[in-house]
């Protein structure tokens, strides 16, 4: 599942990076998170008022409409023995 979580988080950086988002991700094994700022916020403020409800809905119904699935909180995505990467 980590080599996996990997591919998907490489793929997830390249996109941030060439697209020049001022996002960043975090990853522990095979969970990954994305935060709609350039730094970690360090607290529940800064988590807060770096949301975007208008944007979570579009990207939760982007990746679905293409048979990715994140969970409606903390755009978290998890990487399971039965995920594909391509």
């Amino acid at each position: 599942m980590n080599e996996m979580a990997d591919r998907f988080v490489a793929g997830v950086k390249w996109v941030i990076s060439h697209r020049n988002l001022p996002w960043h991700k975090v990853q522990i094994g095979s969970r990954l998170e994305y935060r709609y700022r350039l730094e970690p916020p360090r607290n529940a403020t800064e988590a807060f008022a770096a949301a975007d409800p208008e944007l979570d809905a579009y990207l939760h119904l982007f990746l679905i409409n293409r048979g990715v699935l994140i969970t409606p909180f903390h755009n978290m995505a998890l990487v399971s023995p039965a995920t594909e990467v391509g």
